[in-house]
Formats: structure tokens, C-alpha cells, sequence
């Protein structure tokens, strides 16, 4: 599997490769394609069948409302666009887009009335694409807002909710910017696990190559002899804090075999003040990804699964499990 390291011609290999392949199966998909509107004439899809079902006049006390549902270029928020369609309610999609070549999925979606293209967050702040959320909210009068944007957009969204929720009366599926933050750079998460008496694996904020050298050969992390150049059984993995798909997936295990390994594949990485990175003790064993929907402090919804490289993959745990007690709530 390439990685961050790997050359730009076997980038370029594999991107060429997938090219290749889908116009080879370019016919396939393209029968695929004819044949799922064919049957979509002949059977009603059951998210219409549920709405129709709901906005009956056997529903009087349904009150719909006006949902906009951003990030609908990707499947999650493609699919909670159209859960809340087929629960009866008017969606609105907003997403970034070029602005001549329609890319975003939920764009095409019968179950969004509208959408929008929202204005990328650029190097001087947020502050135009926090607008453009607005504009929406105001110009459709949004009642709620669900948030299904992407980690780069992940503190400007928490702006955008403090400012809808202050100055219109639309409700946001969002974290305010002080929480966003806390739980997207993991420095500051780690710090707070460890405020809240959890306990964390080991952690060093690095803001320079020497700094994490010093740690990883001279020893200076937590049970490291000082001056010890083998640190002995503890491995520890470099994450940056933020968010960066050239990286994400370099699960490195250092220190590596020797010194100058371990020194040249910490020179490879882009770290500095204004890019800090986390040295963190790694942790055998399975990993698991959470979800939960908590509204006023109380959870309404909570899934788990076992994590997955590939991304949007994930097969649930049995309700049997601990998602049961966790999601009701109990210790």
C-alpha cells in the first residue's frame, strides 16, 4: 500500500491504473446504471413509500420541518439527507463544489430540494464560509441544521453554530469551537481525557524534529532510562495533530532498528510550531470507532464498531454489546 513516502511515480502508477480500470468496466456500470432506472419504474422506493406514508391525512399532527444537511458530498451525509426525506421532512444540501462541474453526489439527489455550494475556508479564516451557512439558514429558514462536514472545515463549523444559534432561531447538530477544538486536535483531547481522570496513553506535543530525537534516542520518555540510546520495549507512533491524508495512515513504530533510521524518518516530517505533531505511545490491540447523537446532555442514539483502514466500511456491534448500556445511558 503506498504511503506518504512512497514516489510520485508510483502515485501516479496507481492513479493511472485506476483510470484504466474503470473504463474497462465502463460498460458493466453503465448496464448497472440503465437497469436500476428501470426497476425504479416498475417499483416505488421505500423512502417514498415512508413519506407518502407520513404526510398522509391519517398524520394530522405531523409537522415537517426544514432540515439542511451540509457535507452531502459524502455518505454520511448523503444518507442522513435521505433518511430525513423519507421521514417527511423538506432537506436542503450544501456543499463545496467547482463551480462548473457538478462533483457533489447529494447534488443529484432526488430526496434535496436544493442545494448549495458553501465557500471554501481559506488561509485568512473562516469567515466567508461561515457567511455562506448563514445565507442558507436565513434565505431557506432553516429549523435545524446538521452538520456532516469534513475535518477541514471541523472548527469553522463550531463558528458557524455559535453565530446561527445567536442570531436566528435555527438549532444546530454541532459542537460550539471550544468543544470542536478539544476534540479534533489531539493534543488538547489528550489533555482532557487525562483532566477527566482517564487513562491515556503517553503523550508528548512536538513542535520540533529535535525535540522528538531527544525523546526517541536520548531517551526522556516516561520510564526511559536518560542517555539510554534503546528505549526498550515501548513503541510510540508520530501523529499529527490536526488533520493531513498524506500522513494519517503512517502508523510508523518508533524509535525504528537504529539511530539514523529513526532520525531520517523523523527529518521526513514537516514539523514546527505552527504544525505541531504528538508522540504517543502505541497500544496493541482492536480499535473501535463510536457514534452517538446526544441531545441536552442525553444520549438519543450511539453505534460502535471495530475500526477499518478503508474508510466508510464499518459493520456494527451487536445492540447485545456495550453500545446497549452506553446508549441508555447507564455507567
Amino acid at each position: 500500500m503506498l504511503d506518504a513516502n512512497s514516489s510520485w511515480r508510483a502515485h501516479a502508477a496507481q492513479n493511472l491504473a485506476l483510470i484504466i480500470l474503470s473504463v474497462m468496466v465502463l460498460p458493466f456500470t453503465t448496464s448497472l446504471l440503465f437497469l436500476s432506472h428501470t426497476i425504479n419504474l416498475v417499483y416505488t422506493a421505500w423512502p417514498l413509500k415512508l413519506r407518502a406514508s407520513i404526510q398522509s391525512p391519517h398524520t394530522p399532527i405531523f409537522h415537517p420541518k426544514k432540515i439542511l444537511v451540509t457535507g452531502v458530498g459524502m455518505t454520511k451525509g448523503l444518507a442522513l439527507a435521505r433518511l430525513f426525506f423519507a421521514a417527511g421532512h423538506e432537506v436542503i444540501g450544501a456543499d463545496f463544489e467547482p463551480s462548473l462541474v457538478p462533483t457533489a453526489c447529494g447534488h443529484m439527489s432526488k430526496a434535496i430540494k436544493r442545494f448549495y455550494k458553501l465557500t471554501k475556508p481559506g488561509p485568512e479564516g473562516g469567515a466567508k464560509y461561515t457567511k455562506s451557512i448563514l445565507d442558507i439558514v436565513v434565505k431557506e429558514d432553516i429549523d435545524l441544521w446538521v452538520s456532516c462536514s469534513g475535518v477541514a472545515s471541523a472548527v469553522e463549523d463550531g463558528e458557524a453554530k455559535e453565530l446561527i444559534e445567536l442570531v436566528t432561531n435555527c438549532k444546530a447538530v454541532q459542537f460550539d469551537v471550544a468543544t470542536t477544538k478539544r476534540l479534533h486536535e489531539k493534543h488538547l483531547f489528550m489533555e482532557y481525557t487525562m483532566s477527566i481522570g482517564l487513562p491515556t496513553p503517553e503523550s508528548h506535543t512536538i513542535t520540533s524534529r529535535a525535540a522528538a530525537l531527544q525523546l526517541l534516542i536520548e531517551g526522556g520518555a516516561e520510564g526511559t532510562p536518560k542517555g539510554k540510546k534503546d528505549i526498550g520495549s515501548t513503541k510510540y507512533v508520530m501523529k499529527y495533530v490536526g488533520t493531513d491524508d498524506a500522513v494519517r495512515g503512517d502508523m510508523t513504530l518508533l524509535p525504528l532498528d537504529t539511530p539514523a533510521a529513526t532520525k531520517a524518518h523523523i527529518g521526513r516530517l514537516p514539523i514546527s510550531e505552527d504544525r505541531p505533531w504528538i508522540l504517543q505511545q502505541f497500544i496493541k490491540g482492536p480499535e473501535y470507532c463510536t457514534h452517538s447523537l446526544v441531545v441536552r446532555g442525553e444520549v438519543k442514539a450511539f453505534v460502535a464498531c471495530p475500526s477499518a483502514e478503508l474508510l466508510m466500511h464499518y459493520s456494527a456491534l451487536p445492540s447485545e454489546s456495550g453500545s446497549r448500556t452506553i446508549a441508555a445511558g447507564l455507567p
